[in-house]
């Protein structure tokens, strides 16, 4: 999950961990990013802030591709 707010990282991984989801927090999407594409296979999920002040990214569902860039 990547969330720049603590209180809302709390919130939300104490909220899936209780649903037994193993969470991994990062508070910029950049690293958010870096994770998804280095630990692939680790992830079945991403949940990201909408409004994340580092990054801006984009998913290709047709490629199936990644792009991130800064603002």
């Amino acid at each position: 999950m990547a969330e720049d707010t603590r209180s809302t990282q709390l919130v939300i991984s104490r909220l899936l961990k209780a649903l037994g989801v193993d969470v991994t927090v990062v508070d910029d999407g950049s690293v958010a990013v870096e994770k998804l594409v280095n630990e692939r296979a680790e992830f079945n999920l991403a949940i990201f802030d909408i409004s994340m002040p580092i990054m801006v990214w984009s998913w290709n569902l047709g490629s199936g591709s990644l792009t991130s860039s800064q603002p």
